[in-house]
């Protein structure tokens, strides 16, 4: 039982407002301490102790239902017509339906039937609370900004390069990310395989080829051999699995016919599938013609029908075939050099390979097992096809590429490193920081000239930006706790990385790294010239330290000789004392022989004379 009482008070009985006023203080007690009670207080050591003030937090992981979805279609085919309707005269077909559409059952069925359907379409019809309804009138102010800062600098002066790069560096700075959309997992779990290669779709970008094969290329026994094409708005199942009969070490879509794909194995041969005939291989090359090491990269070639491969591996050899005979290549090289005069001489084996019709249709570019990047042309009159060598890297190199702007220069990454070549010398132009760990592959943008990427073997991706930074990448992002084996970009937009676990990372780049607004690429016309002259100078400043490294070592061949010639004449000379040292001791104990002959001669006649005088 609760019992209430309430006090009720009239405001006038609250008494008056306070006030107060500040006073000097007084003492009111004065409590001394008891002397004995003092003796007994003991002073106790100082105790830290921490209070955390916020709630502890726990990290937790949940994991959703993952749902399988699949694709059904149907095939509709004309039929159901009256027998007095011939479907395929058109006027009795007219008459038919001008006929039902006067019926009233007719009308009042579609009348239901469009209620229903109403109804329904009207419930997708949700708000999405996360649209952003003015970006376009924002980004359109901003474009006339920018436009008309770029027309003209205050006073009415044309802004410079210097202008440029700063808004360049500005636009990087406020928004570079790269996102990562979805995650595809290997179908595989019982043992785990490495992602070797990707492929993306050369048209649409929506299907994405993935090989598999054993980490470091290890044999395994029972292993999975399948490789599969996902798509990339469906991570759960792959669209289609490609059955070789041997795990594929690099796969390759063709960019004309794009049902087609060729796909180099682990055991050395070539395999080609069309997605149109189902999983398994249309063909397949014969193991005594083709490579005696795994295939490590492939790629197809210009020709009259698209038919044509080429194909490399670290056993030295270049094969070209032609799909329509897996028998035997139809031309085979040797990844060798023999002249003396391109620092290295002996076999080499092919690691990476980039070919690009644009620059030329018979010369290709190879990473090599001895770090060494390479021009082959295989249309050269000389027996040595390898034309330029290009020197830098302290170990394999595991990718290569041309920059599709300024064909002249490449990117090659391997050790700790990736450098910028250019094909008029043979030493690295630009080239990153030393990285802490390995370097696995990397690639150029194809919508910024100066964007380029990296992987790594602890699990990064770096996004470089030489525009922005030389020294650091502009962002980088940890992806996976084992390395990242493989990368390639889609339209500048997005980005696959495979891993050592057999996952693959699908990511999104940011508007400033890929260079697009609102769905569409924009002009790179000021980037291509302030990058154009940017490695233009390092071009010449390489230049001159290299023409001054060859005075050096002409300098010093040139002061060997000398120092060669004096030590030779010092030798002479020396040679020529000694001899004369010689020639006169030998005068000397002659003339010394000589006398003491004459001596003992006097010495003999005198004795013989004394001898004689005696007898007589």
């Amino acid at each position: 039982m609760e019992i209430i009482y309430e006090y009720k008070k009239k405001r006038r009985q609250f008494g008056r407002k306070p006030q107060f006023s500040p006073t000097e203080p007084t003492t009111l007690i004065d409590s001394k301490p008891t002397p004995q009670i003092a003796k007994q207080f003991v002073p106790l050591n100082p105790l830290n102790v921490g209070v955390q003030s916020m709630p502890e937090c726990a990290a937790k992981e949940v994991n959703t239902a993952v749902k399988d979805f699949g694709e059904r279609g149907m095939c509709h085919l004309e039929g159901g017509w009256p027998q007095d309707v011939n479907p395929t005269k058109i006027d009795q077909k007219q008459r038919y339906q001008r006929r039902v559409e006067k019926d009233t059952e007719y009308v009042e069925t579609l009348r239901s039937m469009s209620d229903i359907s109403d109804h329904y379409v009207k419930q997708n019809n949700a708000l999405d609370i996360y649209e952003t309804y003015f970006s376009n009138k924002k980004d359109k102010d901003s474009k006339k900004g920018a436009k008309g800062r770029s027309a003209a600098a205050p006073g009415g002066k044309k802004t410079s390069n210097i202008d440029e790069v700063q808004s360049v560096v500005k636009l990087c700075t406020e928004s570079s990310a790269a996102t990562v959309l979805t995650v595809f997992k290997d179908v595989e779990q019982k043992q785990r395989r490495s992602v070797s290669s990707l492929s993306w779709h050369p048209t649409d970008g929506k299907k994405l080829a993935v090989s598999y094969c054993a980490p470091q290329y290890e044999q395994v026994e029972n292993m999975n051999m399948n490789s599969y094409i996902w798509d990339v708005h469906n991570p759960n199942k792959p669209e289609l699995a490609l059955i070789p009969m041997s795990p594929l070490t690099c796969i390759e879509y063709n960019p004309k016919e794009t049902p087609l794909l060729i796909g180099g194995a682990h055991n050395g041969t070539l395999f080609v599938f069309d997605t149109r005939r189902g999983s398994h291989s249309v063909d397949y090359s014969h193991m005594e013609n083709s490579h005696n090491d795994p295939v490590y990269s492939v790629s197809w070639i210009q020709s009259k029908l698209n038919n044509e491969v080429v194909s490399i591996s670290i056993d030295g050899k270049m094969l070209f075939w032609d799909i329509r005979n897996l028998g035997k290549p139809f031309e085979e090289y040797n990844l060798e050099i023999t002249a003396a005069n391109k620092g290295y001489t002996g076999l080499m084996g092919g690691m990476a390979l980039n070919y690009d019709t644009s620059y030329s249709t018979s010369k290709f570019l190879v990473g090599t097992e001895q770090g060494i990047a390479c021009i082959f042309n295989r249309k050269s009159k000389k027996q040595d096809k390898v034309e330029k060598t290009y020197f830098g890297h302290h170990g394999p190199i595991y990718a290569v590429q041309r920059n599709l702007f300024f064909n002249k220069y490449f990117l090659s990454v391997g050790d700790w490193t990736a450098r910028i070549y250019s094909e008029e010398l043979k030493t690295p132009v630009m080239e990153t920081r030393y990285d802490s760990t390995y370097l696995t592959s990397g690639c150029w943008s194809p919508s910024r000239p100066a964007v380029f990427f990296t992987t790594k073997q602890n699990g990064e991706l770096d996004v470089w930006d030489y525009l922005y930074n030389q020294d650091r990448p502009l962002v980088s992002v940890k992806l996976s706790d084992y390395a990242l084996n493989t990368i390639k970009v889609f339209d500048g937009r997005y980005l696959a990385c495979g891993a050592a676990d057999g996952s693959v990372h699908y990511l999104e780049l940011s508007s400033d790294l890929s260079n697009y607004v609102d769905g569409e690429r924009q002009p790179v016309d000021s980037e291509k010239r302030i990058l154009e002259a940017m490695l233009e100078r390092e071009l010449q400043r390489e230049r001159t330290l290299e023409a001054d490294r060859i005075k050096r070592e002409k300098d010093r061949k040139r002061d060997e000789a000398q120092e060669q010639e004096k030590l030779k004449k010092q030798e002479a000379n020396t040679q020529h004392e000694q001899e004369e040292k010689m020639r006169r001791e030998e005068e000397l104990n002659k003339l010394t022989d000589e006398y003491w002959e004459t001596v003992q001669a006097e010495v003999d006649t005198s004795v013989v004379s004394a001898t004689e005088e005696t007898t007589d």
